[in-house]
């Protein structure tokens, strides 16, 4: 829950189209993705928008593929995944 001093704004659930909103560059490397019930695996943040960020992991990710994201120690963060490029 949002106190009236934060600037959380609930927003809709990401889609495919929304990839195109505005989005800021960033190079974060403390960042980890992880599967339910397996090992946490090291990836790299290069871009992130209200709806959603662009990561690269050394594996593949399925659309609609459900992952924790944690950012440089924080909690973890429930993702979809809703597109990928193998290799990319």
């Amino acid at each position: 829950m949002a106190s009236r001093a934060s600037r959380y704004v609930p927003v809709a659930s990401a889609a495919y189209d929304q990839r195109r909103i505005e989005r800021h560059v960033v190079a974060i490397t403390r960042v980890t993705t992880r599967r339910h019930g397996e090992q946490a695996q090291d990836a790299r943040l290069h871009d992130i928008s209200t709806f959603g960020c662009r990561l690269a992991t050394g594996e593949y990710h399925e659309p609609g593929e459900r992952l924790w994201l944690r950012f440089g120690g924080a909690a973890a963060v429930a993702a979809t995944v809703v597109w990928s490029d193998a290799g990319a």
